[in-house]
């Protein structure tokens, strides 16, 4: 269930020519509860639960060199269900304050003021069960018929006995073996966690202009200041089972908390438990754990930064050649103060210990002076020419700029990886922006009512970028997991992921753009027409000889709409398409992971009536539908070492976002 509540306001006030002051006011309240249940399996968990299950009725589909299990019958299979419960409470205030005030013959100032606060609060609770006999106090490892194709299509993984996932007092709580959710805590069930988020802005911008005559028209300049302020805290406890007078654990799970199944029919699972997980933890028959310091390491942290700039720009409107020109001139000294706090833990969750518990802090300033130039000629004929040449900045992603560090554990399960260490991800205080230099150019053609072609190139010099970078570290400082087998030699040193800056690199592109009325072709076609676009990006960035690969970057984009509007009526089908980006890393240990986001394609509708005349003029009505196709996107990752082809991109998660259908009433007097 989703309901939001917003409120806005604007306040005008102009008692003269001379002064015109608006205040505008938003609120915006968004409440969320959503609940649901999960199937995990693992087929080949020999290492937890010693479960090597036998495969009956086989079959394989064949890709290349690579062959393929893509359906059989398991005669054992360690599952587990996952019962969770979200609830959010999110709140948005916002307030600007906008003043223009003539000051003197061809003078005038502006001071603009703005607040906004985001701030988050949820309550996500989460539990396990999985199949139990409860006479022997064993797991049940049932068998199982699954199917799983090699394109990604829908798994079906279906319980060869009936009720298996689905009959409360067929399950027990716990970390099934073979999953190893919090290894060294038999009593472990689950979580709750309540994050709490706050994300502040503060920003004051003070302008001045003065009309010119000659070539420069105008001179604006003036200053710009900005705070902002996000502090993230995650606070999560575990939720571990009681036990009896005997001192066993209490496994069973209460009537009280159990609802209908789940309908998993799609999945092949006819009924899944259903579980109440906040009555759960509200009946006491649990015990919540206090949270956990790796916990806090990933996820609390506090940003800071301010951003001063100031400016100047002088308006051009000219004629050079007998074509007219304008456009302007500029410059702007940006000083950045970034400082972060975040938390690094040296010790493990198995036996806490708050000595080991450290926190963090960083900061960097930097100052950055970025001249620009753009111009617009007008060639004649409805003949439109484009020029921009400028240096610039993107800030980094605020999160990229926490401090502190994960806390990577070692691997104990057999295997070539055994004794290594997880990865750690870091964040970076450090982080400076992006910066290049940009050039710009672009033509354009008008003709018609409102129909354009145009035609744009774009290169960029980048003399810093941000990438995540992967190194070792040593973790010989950190305590090795209790329950490691004898005779497991620990590395000394473990992967670490950071936000880190690169030097050098381009970035280049082209676009081509149109907007065309159907009245063009024929009269007939009046109220009809199409608008397109499309573009080709290139990058070429390396670093220490690695070719460097921008994430998000797709290599083709495009989008096509086809519209109709006469007599009131409005109709818009438009779809958009993004070719796949691929993000490749090496980690230390020299093997190669792939991730590859599969091409996007999806289509929207918008219909739409408004009454031009009579009793109901200004009354208008919208339906619009997002992702009419209810289109998935997929990522994909590389077969595997032990397959002949290894550069194999296989589908690896599917993400569904269903289809949004929105119908809006609007009235104007």
């Amino acid at each position: 269930k989703n309901t939001r509540d917003g409120l806005m306001a604007v306040l005008e006030y102009k008692p003269s020519a001379d002064l015109h002051s608006t205040v505008d006011l938003y609120y915006s309240k968004f409440d969320t509860h959503e609940v649901g249940g999960k199937f995990l399996h693992n087929m080949w968990a020999t290492w937890g639960a010693g479960v090597a299950p036998n495969l009956t009725n086989v079959g394989t589909t064949q890709v290349g060199q690579n062959t393929f299990t893509t359906s059989a019958t398991a005669s054992q299979l360690p599952v587990t269900t996952g019962n969770f419960d979200t609830k959010r409470h999110d709140s948005i205030s916002a307030l600007g304050w906008n003043t223009e005030l003539k000051l003197a013959d061809k003078w005038k100032g502006t001071v603009d003021l703005s607040y906004s606060r985001d701030v988050r609060s949820e309550n996500y609770t989460e539990a396990y069960a999985g199949p139990y006999n409860h006479a022997s106090k064993q797991w049940a490892f049932g068998p199982f018929s699954w199917n799983v194709p090699v394109n990604g299509d829908a798994q079906t993984f279906t319980p060869v006995q009936a009720g298996f996932l689905a009959d409360s007092t067929k399950l027990a709580f716990g970390d099934v073996p073979g999953f190893d959710f919090v290894p060294g805590n038999n009593r472990w069930i689950g979580a709750v966690r309540h994050p709490e988020i706050r994300d502040e802005i503060k920003s004051i911008r003070l302008s001045a202009k003065r009309e010119l005559d000659g070539v420069f028209s105008s001179f604006v300049g003036g200053m710009n200041y900005t705070q902002r302020t996000k502090d993230v805290a995650k606070n999560e406890d575990r939720i571990l089972m009681s036990r009896d007078a005997n001192g066993d654990l209490i496994r069973t799970i209460p009537n009280s908390v159990v609802g209908a199944p789940f309908d998993m029919t799609w999945a092949g699972i006819p009924g899944l438990v259903r579980i109440d997980v906040p009555a759960l933890v509200q009946q006491g028959t649990i015990t919540l754990e206090p949270g956990q310091f790796s916990k806090k390491t990933g996820n609390d942290s506090s940003i800071n930064e301010k951003v001063l700039t100031v400016f100047g720009k002088l308006d051009i409107d000219t004629e050079l050649g007998g074509f007219p020109i304008r456009g302007n001139l500029g410059l702007q000294a940006v000083q950045v103060r970034q400082a972060a706090d975040g938390w690094e833990y040296r010790g493990n969750d198995d036996v806490p210990d708050s000595s080991l518990l450290f926190k963090r802090s960083g900061s960097a300033s930097y100052t950055d002076y970025l001249p620009s130039l753009n111009l617009v000629a007008d060639l004649k004929n409805s003949w439109i020419a484009r020029f921009g040449l400028a240096k610039t900045l993107a800030r980094p992603n605020i999160v990229d700029m926490r401090a502190g560090t994960s806390t990577p554990t070692v691997i104990k399960e057999p295997g070539p990886d055994q004794g290594k260490w997880t990865t750690a991800y870091s964040g970076n205080p450090e982080l400076e922006p992006w910066r290049a230099t940009a050039i710009d150019l672009s033509l354009e053609k008008y003709f018609g009512k409102r129909s354009y072609v145009s035609a744009a190139v774009f290169h960029k010099k980048l003399h810093n970028y941000v990438f995540n970078e992967l190194s070792a570290r040593d973790n010989s400082s950190f305590p090795v997991r209790a329950d490691l087998p004898a005779g497991v030699v620990v590395q000394q040193f473990g992967p670490v992921i950071k936000p880190t800056n690169g030097k050098g690199g381009s970035l280049q592109g082209a676009g081509l753009s149109a907007s065309l009325e159907g009245a063009l072709l024929h009269p007939a076609l009046d109220g009809f027409g199409v608008v397109a676009s499309g573009s080709k990006l290139r990058s070429d960035i390396v670093n220490n000889g690695q070719e460097v690969v921008l994430n998000g970057l797709s290599g083709t984009s495009a989008s096509v709409t086809f519209y109709y509007e006469q007599h009131g009526f409005s109709a818009r089908v438009s779809e958009r398409y993004r070719a796949p980006f691929t993000a490749t890393t090496r980690d230390i240990f020299m093997n190669s992971t792939t991730r590859q986001q599969e091409a996007d394609r999806v289509v929207d509708l918008q219909l739409g009536y408004a009454f031009e005349q009579g009793a109901y003029k200004g009354l208008s009505f919208l339906l619009q539908v997002n992702n009419l196709f209810d289109q998935s996107t997929q990522n994909s990752v590389t077969a595997g070492d032990n397959a002949p082809d290894k550069t194999m991109l296989l589908p690896n998660y599917r993400y569904t976002f269903g289809r949004q259908v929105l119908l809006g009433m609007n009235y104007k007097f």
